[in-house]
């Protein structure tokens, strides 16, 4: 998408890019969070 959205912002749907803002990015953003909190965990027992 940064492709089209960089050099080719004429061919862009708004609602394929609102679709992202608001249900792909928040989806990402919960997985990360996930990911973290195992990684973290994993530390902790690491180092105890």
């Amino acid at each position: 998408m940064r492709d089209r959205l960089i050099h080719h912002y004429f061919g862009i749907n708004l609602e394929d890019v609102w679709h992202t803002v608001k249900v792909d990015i928040p989806a990402l953003k919960d997985e990360i969070l996930v990911i973290f909190d195992i990684l973290k965990t994993k530390n902790n027992d690491v180092s105890d």
